[in-house]
């Protein structure tokens, strides 16, 4: 409790608490001159081109971005293989495997 104390303080209230929320708390991103969705771009492709076909050996990253869009957009639902195979075009074996990266190669 007097750690909260003392913080209240020194914290200023955001003026708009989503904008906060919205452009994420990146280092980068608190500079109001930089476009979040441009940053988020150049992280996502960075990371799958880069990373994941590295780690996973990824050959179709248009079906794995896909699947990044489709799990993301259901952030705090129920899991549903099902669902998500659907939109991306893959079985919900596919999806629900562990390796799934490793299946984008077909």
């Amino acid at each position: 409790m007097e750690y909260v104390a003392n913080r209240r303080v020194s914290v200023k209230k955001p003026e708009n608490i989503w904008e906060v929320i919205h452009r994420g708390g990146y280092p980068e991103l608190q500079n109001r001159d930089k476009e979040w969705s441009a940053f988020y771009a150049d992280y996502v492709k960075t990371y799958v081109e880069r990373d994941v076909r590295e780690l996973a050996a990824v050959q179709d990253l248009n079906v794995f971005r896909q699947f990044l869009i489709a799990a993301a957009a259901r952030t705090g639902e129920i899991l549903n293989y099902s669902n998500i195979a659907s939109e991306i075009g893959k079985d919900a074996g596919t999806v629900k495997n562990s390796n799934f990266p490793h299946q984008l190669v077909c």
